[in-house]
This record gives C-alpha cells, sequence and structure tokens, in this order.
C-alpha cells in the first residue's frame, strides 16, 4: 500500500490491535491527559469513572464495564461487559513517552446494532468476520491516538475520519485476505 500516513494500527493476533505514538512530552503530562477524566473528554470520549481497579466506567456514547488495570504512570485497562478490553500503555523512551492503545476485541464480537444502524457499509466492514475490527473502529482507535498528540503538543495535522476510514478498508481487507 502506498501513500499511507505513518503510525497505523498493527497487529498484536487476531483479536488485537496496537495504535502508537511518540509523544515529546514527559510522562506525567500523557499520564494526566488519560487518566484525569476533564483531560480524557478533549481527546478520546467524556467518561463517568472510578479511577481505580474495580471501578466502574461508562463513556459518553454506551461503552461502560470495570476497570481492570490501574497502575499510576503506566497501564489503564477498561474490561468491557460485552467482552473485551482497552488498554492505555505508558512508557519512557528517550526522555519522550511511547503511549500505546492495545484494543482487544473478544473472538465472537461483531459490529454492534447501533453502528450497523448509523455507520457507513465500509466503516462497519468486518473483513477478517467476529472477533476482529472492522473498519470504523481501527479508523477511530487511529483517530483517538492521533487525537492525544495533537492535544499534547497543539496540532491538527490528523487525517479526517473518513480518509482513515478509507485507508483501514484497504488494510484491514489486506491483513484478512
Amino acid at each position: 500500500m502506498t501513500n499511507t500516513p505513518a503510525n497505523l494500527g498493527t497487529w498484536v493476533d487476531r483479536h488485537t490491535m496496537r495504535f502508537e505514538r511518540r509523544l515529546p512530552v514527559d510522562l506525567d503530562t500523557v499520564w494526566r491527559a488519560v487518566s484525569d477524566a476533564r483531560e480524557l473528554g478533549h481527546w478520546f470520549m467524556e467518561t463517568e469513572w472510578e479511577p481505580r481497579v474495580g471501578g466502574r466506567f461508562e463513556f459518553k456514547h454506551g461503552w461502560g464495564g470495570t476497570i481492570g488495570v490501574w497502575e499510576p504512570k503506566h497501564a489503564i485497562q477498561f474490561d468491557a461487559e460485552a467482552g473485551g478490553s482497552t488498554r492505555f500503555e505508558l512508557t519512557t523512551v528517550e526522555e519522550k513517552t511511547l503511549f500505546a492503545i492495545i484494543d482487544r476485541l473478544s473472538p465472537t464480537q461483531t459490529v454492534p446494532q447501533h453502528v450497523l444502524e448509523t455507520g457507513s457499509e465500509i466503516a462497519c466492514r468486518q473483513s477478517g468476520g467476529p472477533g476482529t475490527h472492522w473498519v470504523g473502529l481501527a479508523a477511530g482507535w487511529h483517530g483517538f491516538v492521533d487525537a492525544l498528540q495533537s492535544n499534547l503538543q497543539d496540532a491538527t495535522d490528523s487525517p479526517e475520519f473518513q480518509t482513515l476510514v478509507r485507508l483501514y478498508d484497504g488494510v484491514l481487507e489486506d491483513q484478512f485476505s
């Protein structure tokens, strides 16, 4: 594939994708951005949560569950009620912060009904079948890590969601064909 933006998501395994960015800011700054509900709402999603292991979380768009990992300045893992998990990881690398979102789907996960009703045909395509990321989900995770980077650097160079949808449609098709 040519002319693709840098920093594409990668596969950990069939059900898990990893999206990461090297951020030119210190670990404390990134930790605040991912662990403070007000800050999280600026680049990710508005949430109500109990920031501790076992605490409940509910993101604005109906995604809820419990916090499975809360390791200050290192990791937060959201264990979804529907199965699967999303983990934020932070590591210091050469005075910068490596930030990653690792998203693992349940092996039986299919595109949720509310997404099927509101998303485009392409955004709802799940090339690998149940338990694999659909196009709009991969594009969304990519957009979130771009948004965090933009938020911390006062930049606005992230591709538009529909551009990411078209990109990940090809990337996922190639991965699972």
